[in-house]
């Protein structure tokens, strides 16, 4: 089956001139004038300016395992310019500095072993 994006997001009173399709958005979070949207269907994480709606920035987007990749990200949490995303494809959690966006680490992935999920 085509994947085709269920949602967008408009800020057309804004006139910016620009129209971001989404695919599965699964959460969001708040962090000062950041609002973060977890787009599982695209493994990314957006980061839109809430005073405007502009996009601010654009975390993953690659299909994958390795750092600061998703494979399916969905909640997140987001505190004094830290960025959590869970990671749930991949079993894990990963820390972004939330303003560069840096990756800083993961926690977690598949198994049985201690500090797996």
């Amino acid at each position: 089956p085509s994947r085709q994006p269920c949602h967008s997001l408009r800020w057309e009173e804004a006139d910016l001139g620009w129209e971001e399709k989404l695919l599965s958005p699964d959460g969001c979070a708040v962090d000062g004038e950041t609002l973060y949207i977890s787009d599982s269907g695209h493994d990314r994480v957006l980061a839109v300016r809430t005073r405007n709606g502009s996009v601010r920035r654009v975390i993953g987007g690659e299909h994958g395992d390795g750092d600061g990749m998703f494979n399916r990200p969905q909640g997140l949490a987001a505190r004094e310019g830290l960025l959590a995303v869970c990671d749930a494809g991949n079993c894990r959690l990963q820390l972004f500095d939330g303003p560069s966006p840096s990756f800083l680490r993961a926690v977690g992935g598949s198994g049985a072993a201690p500090g797996r999920f």
